[in-house]
């Protein structure tokens, strides 16, 4: 009887071990398992207030007298250029003077009614200059594809800016237009047609003057986009005021101005 009482008591201590044993580890292991928590909490709290101030394509940024920009090809590779303030300066200065003392008009007469329509001469405000190495080499990473090449202009420039309409015309020089992010729709046209003469390809670009309530019998002139040719024998619309349709009108009866 005292070896089965000796026995109990054995048992019972080794069972009173276990138990506590258990107790302690459950303990530590709450313990654990509450900072995990909450350093996981944390982390993602961090992570929150890092994506809110991140710089997500499409940007601009303007640094150490650079605009530099970064924007996503159609494909979600990412693109930059960047372009120097002595140019940018320039083209807000002369395009201040341009519109304030320097703007050129033309008569578009329509052949249908006789009506004549005094507008704005955009072809002045197209140049291609600070395009030139960006396009060139978008255009062979392309691989030297016209319709993939125009493709990406009109997408990079749906990317970058916004359509802002305007009441009257003050047209902006191409880089104007890019560093504000938007302007109506002579701006982008403006900025189409800069960017596709700067690729190394001998394109036909036009701007083409319209209306685009009736777009194939013409009352008015209330909208301005661009016709391009290539060589390879491609032709399109570019509407940089559209972001789902590059080429919202198939036929357009306007005035084609070759810039």
């Amino acid at each position: 009887m005292k070896k089965v009482t000796i026995f109990l008591v054995m048992v019972c201590a080794i069972l009173a071990f276990f138990a506590s044993g258990f107790y302690l580890y459950s303990s530590e292991l709450e313990r654990l398992l509450g900072e995990y928590q909450e350093n996981l909490e944390r982390a993602l709290e961090n992570l929150e207030k890092a994506l809110e101030g991140a710089r997500l394509p499409p940007y601009v940024v303007i640094e150490n007298r650079n605009a530099y920009m970064v924007f996503k090809a159609s494909d979600g590779t990412l693109h930059n250029w960047t372009i120097g303030a002595d140019a940018l300066e320039a083209q807000i200065l002369y395009g201040w003077y341009k519109r304030s003392f320097d703007l050129e008009y033309l008569n578009l007469t329509d052949n249908k009614t006789g009506e004549v329509h005094r507008v704005v001469d955009f072809r002045p405000f197209v140049v291609e200059n600070n395009f030139e190495n960006v396009m060139r080499d978008l255009y062979h990473e392309l691989g030297d594809n016209d319709e993939k090449f125009i493709y990406e202009v009109w997408y990079t420039v749906t990317q970058l800016t916004t359509y802002c309409s305007e009441t009257k015309e003050t047209p902006r020089f191409p880089l104007e237009t890019m560093i504000g992010g938007g302007g109506d729709c002579e701006d982008m046209a403006i900025l189409i047609a800069s960017m596709l003469k700067a690729a190394p390809a001998k394109y036909r670009v036009e701007l083409v003057y319209m209306d685009a309530d009736n777009p194939t019998d013409p009352k008015e002139v209330n909208h301005v986009l661009v016709w391009v040719e290539t060589p390879s024998g491609y032709k399109t619309f570019v509407d940089g005021t559209s972001k789902t349709d590059m080429c919202p009108f198939r036929e357009i009866d306007g005035w084609y101005l070759e810039v």
